[in-house]
């Protein structure tokens, strides 16, 4: 008797551990993004991309006051 509820403590306690666990190893964060790094010195100054892209955007409601969207 005095075995089997031993026993039984001893299972809840792993349990209580594992699950524990499983919430802290979840809360982990990756590493911090690295600066970029550049050999040498640059010849001139880097001129911008230009990309195109869509801008998808769904209101209820909008107006334009010259090239200005609210």
């Amino acid at each position: 008797m005095m075995r089997a509820k031993l026993i039984q403590r001893a299972g809840m306690f792993a349990v209580a551990v594992i699950l524990g666990g499983m919430g802290t190893a979840i809360a982990q964060t990756g590493p911090a993004p690295s600066a970029m790094k550049t050999i040498g010195a640059p010849s001139a100054a880097a001129k911008p991309e230009i990309v195109p892209s869509l801008f998808v955007l769904n209101s209820r409601g909008a107006t334009l006051q010259g090239d200005t969207l609210t």
